[in-house]
Parts: C-alpha cells; structure tokens; sequence
C-alpha cells in the first residue's frame, strides 16, 4: 500500500471515530447528561473538533486569504463574547469565543470541500445510526398520550427539533446510498420522523420540517433523477408509517412500558382526536389570547426594549407573563438573544454572517449549480433560520438545529467548494 493511500485511509477512520464522537457528544447534550450545563458539550465538541483540524491542517500547502476575509464577522462576534465574558465573568462566553475566534476559522482553513463531503458523510452516517437507537427506546418506553409527544427527551419541542435535525440527515443518505435495503430503512425513519413530528405538536419544528422536505424537493427537481420514484416513495413511507406509528406507540408502547414499571399517566387519543388536537393547536396556537404566538410577542417587547449596544450577562429577563406575574424566560429569539447578551455588533456581525451563507448558497440554487452537500447545507440553513425566529438558542455543540449551521454550513460557503472541485478535477456531486 503506497504512503499516500495509507494517510487517506487513516484520515477517514479518524474523520468517522470524530463524527461518531461528535454525534453522540450532541445527543447526550440534549438529553441532559450533562445536567443541562452548556459548557461541558462545547469543551467536548470544541477538543475533538479541534483535534480533527489540526489531523487536516498537515495536508495543506497553503491558506486562501479569501477565507480569511469570509471568516472576519465570526472571528469579530467571537471577539466580543470573550470581553463581555471576561466583564462578566461567563465561562460559556469565552468558550463561544474560543469556537468563532480559533476553532472554527481553524477548521474552515484546514480542510477542503472534498474533505467535508467526507465529514458530512460520517456525520449523517453516525447521526442516523444514534437516532435510530434513539428511536428504538421511545418505541419501547415512550408511549403516545393525549399531550405532546415527547420521544426519549422529555419535551416535545426538543423531540421534535431533533426529529427535524435527523429528517436533514435521512434525506441527504437517502440520495447518497445505492443499496435498497439501506434506502428501504431509510424511507421507514422518514416515514416516522413526519409521524413524530405531527404527534409533538410542536409548530416551530413542523415548520422547519417542511422547509427542508421543499428543499430537497428543489433539488430533486434540478438534479432531474427519478424524481417521480423518489416522491412517490417518500410519499408512500408517509402514507403507510403514520398509521403504524400511531399503532405502536399507542397499544404496544404503553404494554412495554407498563411491564418494566413505568407508570402510564395519560390515555392516547384516537387517530382522529389526535388530528384534531394537533389542527387545534396549529390553527390557534394556546395563548390564552388565541394567539399563535404563545405569548412570545411580549417576550420579544421584553427584551427588544433592553436592548444596546453593550452586552448583558446571561441571565434570563423577567417577563409579564399575567396581569400580575413575572417569569423569567429567555428571548426565544436568536437574534434578539444574540443583541442582548453581545449588544448591536455582536447581533450585526452574526446577521452578516448569515446573509453571506444565505446568499452563497441561494445563488448557487438560482443558477442551478447545486450539489448534494450544498442541498444539506441549505435546508440546514432554511431550518436554521426558522428556530432562530422562535428560539434563542445559537450555541454550536449542544443545539440540534444549529450544529449543522456552524459545522456545515459556513465551512461550505468560506472553503469555496467550486473552485476547489475545480482545482481537484472532480465534478461536483448531483
């Protein structure tokens, strides 16, 4: 076996033991072994990635200063969160500060777009293989009832942004494996992930949800290869895993459940009362109000109004949740939590950042140059965006649907992938 075979074969074993460490770093995140601390994921998530930097770095001759320059408005943001976290004296600011001024750049400039493809693979390979496990025990412990369904996470809009993470990944293998009896397994958790997503109720996930089977619809449309096939079975996936979803969890669930002493609080409704919970629940959100806004509207008014141009510690505002009650929450917004804990800089260099990607990779849809690593990398970013508006989390390691914002998606745009596939003589991947 020649030298350089040799180092290829070795980068691939440690790009998949990094990924596999990486995925299950993330789930055990979301799961609260960590005890709902953020900084022990990000020391993981950060140390191994770090590793795998500087494994890549050693095959580089040279560093685009173009990169450079794309990586400015991440290494400025980071910039900011190490002062405030120094004034404040937070470990998670300057951890966030570690990722987006040293690990990340590091990352971007050490690899190449062959190499992510390689990456993603072993990603979405690992992430599946966990979520398949994590599937098999809500399957045998987590019953369906007549409230939201909540899986292994305890929380339905957890669930379901994990339910929304796993649909990115089952649908890029899907168009990245050839063998039936994979693509058939595939096709199966598709079909549950649409089931589950329905029974969570939860209507930032279902949306996000949507916009990345549209996604990959584009592309399927643009990549013109048996596009019929592949709608008709997810289609058929659909059609024939909700109602035996729906079976499972409500009568053999709740029998294995009950067997091993786990207490069954709540009866599963029907098929049809679950339809019309969930109807219920899209159409006129559960405000007292009727708003569909779950209240988040006085959320936002709450700390808009706090907002400047120096940073806050992180602690949550107290916001006016009755006539007469204060409960502390945070921004349920990314972009307003990013303004309020770094101040208006920290807020405009992540929206820089953002509308870069966005842009990239909206251009390359436009002009019909998309290949499958750029049709994760923009239902990832769509989905992204969706939480964002919703929810406040933004942190790289320990949040489902921002991992593969941080990870994928800004390597994506700042290394350039055209020119480099064009360098390496390989044409991109349909």
């Amino acid at each position: 076996m020649d030298n350089g075979k040799n180092i290829r074969i070795k980068t691939d074993v440690v790009i998949f033991i990094a990924m596999g460490v990486i995925a299950m770093n993330l789930v055990i995140s979301n799961i609260g072994l960590y005890g709902g601390r953020t900084s022990p994921p990000l020391l993981v998530g950060a140390f191994v990635m770090m590793l795998l930097s500087i494994w890549l770095i050693r095959e580089r001759r040279c560093i685009s200063k173009i990169r450079i320059i794309k990586l400015m408005p991440l290494i400025i943001m980071g910039v900011i969160f190490f002062v405030y976290g120094l004034i404040f004296r937070v470990p998670s600011y300057i951890l966030y500060a570690f990722v987006f001024v040293f690990q990340l750049p590091l990352f971007c400039l050490s690899t190449e777009h062959v190499i992510l493809n390689k990456i993603l693979y072993a990603f979405t390979v690992s992430s599946v293989f966990i979520y398949g496990a994590a599937q098999v025990g809500a399957f045998l412990f987590s019953p369906l009832s007549d409230v939201q369904y909540y899986g292994i996470m305890g929380n339905p809009n957890l669930w379901g942004e994990y339910l929304t993470f796993a649909l990115v990944s089952i649908l890029y293998l899907y168009e990245k494996v050839r063998k039936k009896a994979s693509k058939v397994f595939l096709l199966i958790l598709f079909g549950i992930s649409l089931a589950e997503l329905f029974f969570s109720r939860s209507r930032t996930s279902m949306l996000a949800g949507i916009v990345v089977i549209v996604v990959y619809l584009i592309y399927a449309c643009l990549s013109r290869n048996d596009l019929k096939k592949k709608v008709a079975s997810l289609i058929i996936a659909a059609v024939i895993c909700f109602p035996a979803t729906y079976a499972v969890l409500s009568f053999v669930t709740p029998y294995i459940a009950e067997s091993v002493g786990i207490e069954i609080e709540f009866k599963a409704e029907s098929l049809t009362e679950q339809f019309a919970a969930t109807s219920d629940r899209y159409l006129k959100g559960i405000a007292t109000e009727g708003s569909i806004s779950s209240g988040r509207v006085e959320i936002w008014r709450t700390y808009f109004s706090n907002l400047s141009m120096k940073g806050h510690d992180p602690d949550p505002l107290e916001v006016r949740r009755y006539s007469d009650v204060f409960v502390k929450m945070d921004a349920h917004n990314t972009f307003l939590q990013v303004a309020y804990q770094g101040g208006y800089p920290a807020l405009l260099f992540f929206v820089v950042s953002i509308g870069m990607c966005a842009f990239d990779y909206f251009k390359k849809l436009f002009r019909k140059n998309i290949g499958l690593y750029e049709c994760y990398a923009l239902a990832t970013l769509c989905s992204a965006v969706v939480y964002m508006l919703l929810s406040s989390s933004f942190s790289p390691y320990t949040v489902f649907a921002m991992f593969g914002y941080w990870i994928f998606v800004i390597p994506g745009y700042v290394t350039d992938g055209s020119e480099d596939l064009k360098r390496a003589g390989i044409r991109r991947e349909k």
